[in-house]
């Protein structure tokens, strides 16, 4: 049976992704909870947009799944995402992140992995810009180490409003640690597992705002380094 995706009531970009059988055997009070909290999400993330430097956010999808890999659980992470025919590089949340009562955590999260995506992004365009394809950034990649997690990310003052770049925070930070007890109620009722690599095609679509924005910071900087820059 394909899985189904509900989308919030304040955009299609971000939604719940569910296997319409085994959804249907998670208890009434957490699907519920699942669902109020992709609500929540999506109004978190249009607020985030209001003040950023760009207005196209990263797509999010929630799965109600518990993730951890034995270091520690994990809260959300980059994916590849199709949203209209096209793909995107977005945001994937675990349920114990789209659970969370607490909007600044929640918020912290949602820049936090929002960062990576523009990373991403604006690899790819610093590679058309300057004709270098450039490497496999993310290879050795480890969640949990706070130095590969800051490498693969943009700076914060860059890309979002002057209090998002301020509280932006990295997986060890003990400002997270509150998902914590959503862990210990949802384990029971949902899988736990290490979410798999999709493993498929990483061509991406990078919207417009996104691509000036990103290919004006790239000249700015080459111009600071003294390099030539194609008008």
């Amino acid at each position: 049976m394909p899985d189904k995706r509900t989308a919030a009531e304040q955009t299609d970009a971000v939604w719940l992704r569910v296997n319409s059988r085994s959804w249907s055997r998670v208890p009434a009070a957490v699907r519920e909870s699942l669902l109020l909290g992709m609500e929540r999400i999506a109004a978190i993330r249009l607020a985030i947009a209001k003040s950023a430097k760009v207005r196209s956010m990263p797509p999010i999808e929630i799965v109600p799944e518990v993730w951890s890999d034995g270091q520690g659980l994990i809260s959300g992470r980059t994916q590849m995402l199709a949203l209209r025919k096209a793909m995107f590089v977005g945001v994937q949340l675990p349920a114990t992140t789209a659970a969370c009562l607490d909007r600044t955590a929640v918020r912290r999260v949602l820049v936090h992995e929002f960062s990576h995506c523009f990373y991403y992004q604006m690899r790819a365009v610093e590679d058309q810009v300057t004709g270098v394809t450039s490497s496999d950034i993310a290879e050795g990649f480890d969640v949990f180490n706070a130095d590969d997690d800051a490498r693969l990310m943009v700076p914060a003052n860059e890309w979002f409003g002057r209090a998002d770049a301020k509280a932006v925070a990295l997986h060890h930070d003990p400002r997270l640690q509150r998902f914590e007890k959503y862990m210990v109620a949802l384990a029971p009722v949902l899988p736990v597992l290490v979410p798999p690599d999709d493993g498929g095609d990483k061509s991406f679509t990078i919207r417009g705002d996104i691509w000036n924005h990103a290919q004006a910071l790239i000249r700015r900087r080459m111009l600071a380094d003294g390099g030539h820059v194609e008008p």
